[in-house]
């Protein structure tokens, strides 16, 4: 339960002045510096289709009660859907309850894999027809170490309609492979299984027949082939590193890794979850992912699932060949400074606060990161969303400032700690007070205009009721 911060949170919301709604923007304003209050119109629009160049996750899908991001397959069924950490104990239930998204009974579904990597829980479901496997069927379920659930998926095939009694058998069929095909793939072992090929959308009963490197589909009836796939999985690694400010916008960049990035990887250089999927990298930035083909298009962008940078250039990308370890290291040719600096804050500010409360889920979603705006000396936040600006007035780019990246993502732990009308103050004097903890100095905005400046110095003697910061809630903030 964040013991540590609800004690703090509490002990200011005691001496609390001002109000604020949910809705409201939190801008660091220096001390002496431009004290304009800034509306929702400053901020940048923050649309879902600037997620990806394709829209790819276009689609607002409501899992009880959370919005989270969704992408349809042709067939109208959901491939994909990640958002906010939503309690689903018992995976059968959650489908039953909820059949508009899943379009499939939980008493046509096999547990085709449940296992648990790195805390993170990988469920996996196949369909079936009157017991019988559907092929290509899989319904996903992802939990975050917290036990709760971050991502579903259900690429089912809900109109098959086909008699289950084959009239040919699976030899009949294999014999099929020997006489048309067998020189090309010259098998030393096969196995076959009776599966429903998804195709057409009422389904064919269908021998899968793997042999050597290849899996053919040969209709159960007629034994025309179907489809035949390379039956290899090959496996892409990656490590992605890039440099970073740690204490000041100062200072020299540090090359860190690339921890959390997500990876992606497609058949092509359109968007990359479009054909094989993506991963994220572990905390040593390292990142594997195994596929069907020899060469993929790979692309490692600032984008985490508790951060999405965007504003940037997006991360490199380039061809990989199976068995090939690519290093992707993020610098000025492929990202910009901002990308690099926020996109390590926020997330080594959600790894803090997790490790004070690893039960903790409020901010267990992808928090978008606005960078790179039009300049402005100021950052700001709101419920889902960080946001920094180019240099103004002699300041510094604010995406540069560390204290200041994980100020504002402190905002966004407290509008889903507590929700509702939380005082300026208090937001205020909790995200100084989380990042001056974080980074182990006093100062808001270090070197923000140069050598010793700052917005302000968590570290001074105002008392309660604080009369010389005219009500102003970055200074109340700071009793």
């Amino acid at each position: 339960m964040l013991h540590r911060i609800k004690l703090l949170f509490l002990f200011i919301v005691l001496f609390g002045l001002t109000g604020c709604s949910k809705n409201s923007i939190n801008p660091i304003v220096p001390e002496n510096g431009n004290s304009r209050q800034f509306t929702s119109d400053d901020l940048r629009s923050l649309s879902i289709d600037q997620t990806d160049p394709e829209n790819y996750w276009s689609v607002p899908l409501n899992v009880d009660g959370q919005t989270w991001a969704s992408h349809y397959n042709e067939n109208g069924t959901l491939h994909r859907a990640i958002g906010p950490a939503v309690d689903a104990p018992d995976p059968m239930l959650f489908i039953q309850q909820h059949p508009d998204i899943f379009l499939v009974s939980p008493e046509n579904l096999i547990v085709m894999k449940d296992e648990i990597h790195d805390g993170i829980r990988y469920l996996i479901f196949n369909q079936t027809y009157n017991g019988i496997l559907v092929a290509k069927s899989r319904v996903d379920f992802r939990y975050a170490r917290s036990g709760k659930l971050v991502m579903i998926g259900s690429d089912i095939f809900p109109f098959i309609d086909v008699a289950t009694k084959p009239s040919r058998s699976d030899n009949s069929a294999y014999q099929i492979l020997v006489s048309d095909v067998m020189e090309e793939t010259d098998p030393e072992f096969h196995n076959s299984t009776l599966v429903v090929y998804p195709a057409p959308s009422s389904g064919t009963l269908a021998w899968r027949i793997d042999a050597g490197d290849w899996r053919f589909y040969i209709d159960a009836n007629s034994g025309s082939i179907l489809e035949r796939v390379r039956n290899v999985w090959d496996a892409y690694t990656a490590t992605v590193t890039g440099g970073t400010k740690m204490t000041s916008p100062l200072d020299p960049e540090i090359t860190v890794p690339g921890s959390y990035a997500m990876v992606g990887y497609a058949n092509g250089t359109g968007w990359f979850a479009v054909t094989y999927g993506f991963g994220y990298s572990g905390l040593n930035g390292y990142s594997e992912f195994v596929g069907t083909t020899s060469t993929a298009y790979a692309v490692a962008g600032p984008r985490s699932p508790w951060i999405n940078c965007k504003g940037g250039t997006g991360g490199p990308a380039g061809w990989v060949n199976d068995g090939e370890h690519h290093d992707y290291f993020w610098n000025d040719t492929n990202t910009v400074l901002s990308e690099r600096v926020v996109f390590y804050w926020a997330n080594a500010s959600h790894d803090y606060i997790k490790n004070i409360d690893p039960t903790f889920t409020g901010l267990d979603f992808e928090v978008t990161g606005n960078v790179n705006g039009f300049a402005m000396c100021n950052a700001m936040a709101n419920e889902n969303s960080i946001n920094f600006y180019r240099p103004a007035d002699g300041c510094a780019d604010t995406g540069h400032v560390p204290d200041v990246i994980i100020h504002e993502y402190a905002h966004v732990l407290t509008f889903h700690q507590y929700n509702q009308n939380v005082p300026t103050d208090v937001h205020e004097g909790c995200s100084d007070y989380v990042a001056a903890t974080i980074t182990n100095q006093s100062d808001i905005g270090n070197d923000i205009q140069g050598p010793g400046t700052r917005f302000r110095n968590t570290k001074n003697n105002y008392k309660w009721p604080a009369t010389e910061c005219g009500g102003e809630g970055h200074c109340v903030g700071n009793v």
